[in-house]
């Protein structure tokens, strides 16, 4: 127990690395909440197998932004997708800072863990990034390989 009363977690991730994080932040993953119920408590260390140390900072300094915050509804345009009011001005910040490869990591991570709102924060921002770009130029800004288009075509 820690002497602000809050309990700590410890997550060793896919390169060995142990990281320390408190248990409130967590409770916007639903894997981490279901984790901790069905283990009766804290386990010594919760294995994070496919997610890195770079990648889990990352995620615990968004839940450490939004662990009290209460989220706005979420705002959809005629087709019924997110708007670009659905990123918070903390979220651009922060996805702005990550290059794209680290983004895609904390994606895939955000899914295992169940953080559906890092997801679609994440997503959205991606969304704002090829808003307007042509196919082209999406292959380009994601580095998907031309050759592979020939090949499929063949």
């Amino acid at each position: 127990m820690e002497l602000s009363g809050e309990r700590k977690l410890r997550f060793k991730t896919s390169d060995g690395k142990i990281i320390e994080s408190y248990e409130n932040p967590f409770k916007l993953s639903q894997t981490i909440k279901d984790c901790l119920e069905n283990n009766g408590g804290i386990p010594e260390e919760i294995p994070l197998e496919s997610i890195s140390s770079t990648t889990l900072k990352n995620i615990i300094k968004w839940l450490d932004f939004y662990k009290n915050l209460e989220f706005e509804e979420e705002v959809r345009d005629e087709q019924g997708h997110l708007g670009t009011c659905f990123l918070q001005e903390f979220d651009i910040k922060f996805f702005s800072t990550i290059d794209l490869i680290e983004i895609n990591q904390i994606l895939k991570a955000s899914k295992f863990l169940d953080i559906d709102r890092l997801r679609r924060a994440g997503c959205a921002h991606m969304a704002t990034l090829i808003r307007g770009s042509s196919v082209e130029e999406m292959k380009n800004f994601f580095a998907f390989d031309s050759d592979d288009d020939e090949e499929q075509m063949a």
